[in-house]
């Protein structure tokens, strides 16, 4: 504990030797400020403060446990905490029922309470939860969100990804890439790899293709190929009147063998 004595009879000193001991008193004080204990030189009654009137309450207490300071306003059921420790900080607000809280510690930041608003130059969030960032996420995995980009062209949610027109979609049959209406898509069925032309009225699931064909315009899968109609760029075909399709020139080659029979 700090102590300062005064020296007796310096009424009765000279200018010399009331400048020394002057140059003297400032060392003590100089010492005694540095060695200050406040647990030894103030009551606890000096280190906590009270204060009150009929609607509000403020408290402050400081001691070896840390700073608490806490406010209180009856009228409008609110209270505010603030608390140091050695390892950790806290902050807490309530209103009524409802509280913020924040909590500050070596290894971890931890905020509580009904919304979190952030306004920062390259982070925003609103009360909303509506987020605007700039930079680069990384490794993260985003769940039961939905993404919306370059005005719907791509977006995502728990139960389909939207591309351009098409979107993914399950069934018992297996996972597609299709068009709202299921016209036109693709998928991992074996059946169905690809397909255009559905007309909506008919889930055929076998390989028939008069089946297949009165409900798709064209149907592809690992092994076989369904269409109304194929039309080949080979030069066999050079100098007809149209382009001709395959079946076209099947019915042609029939229609030529049925007169050459009927000639013989």
């Amino acid at each position: 504990m700090a102590q300062y004595k005064a020296m007796e009879g310096f009424d009765k000193m000279d200018q010399k030797e009331l400048t020394g001991y002057l140059y003297q008193l400032n060392e003590q004080l100089r010492y005694m400020f540095d060695n200050l204990t406040p647990e030894d030189n103030y009551s606890n009654q000096a280190l906590t403060k009270y204060l009150e009137d009929e609607k509000r309450v403020a408290s402050l207490k400081f001691d070896l446990d840390g700073l608490k300071v806490e406010v209180s306003d009856f009228e409008k059921n609110t209270n505010a905490k603030f608390k140091v420790t050695d390892s950790k900080i806290e902050m807490k607000v309530t209103k009524g029922t409802v509280s913020s809280e924040i909590s500050l510690e070596s290894g971890q930041v931890t905020i509580s309470g009904n919304r979190l608003v952030v306004n920062s130059t390259n982070f925003k969030l609103d009360a909303s939860g509506n987020a605007t960032f700039s930079g680069t996420v990384k490794g993260a995995t985003i769940t039961g969100s939905h993404i919306r980009c370059k005005g719907g062209a791509f977006e995502a949610d728990e139960d389909a990804v939207y591309i351009g027109g098409f979107y993914t979609f399950d069934t018992s049959r297996g996972q597609y890439l299709g068009t709202g209406d299921q016209s036109t898509g693709m998928g991992d069925n074996d059946l169905y790899c690809f397909w255009t032309g559905w007309d909506g009225t008919g889930n055929i699931s076998d390989t028939k293709p008069q089946r297949i064909l009165d409900h798709y315009g064209c149907v592809l899968s690992p092994s076989n190929a369904y269409a109304q109609e194929l039309y080949l760029n080979h030069p066999v075909f050079s100098g007809k009147t149209h382009y001709w399709g395959v079946a076209e020139t099947i019915q042609d080659i029939y229609d030529r063998l049925d007169d050459l029979e009927s000639r013989s």
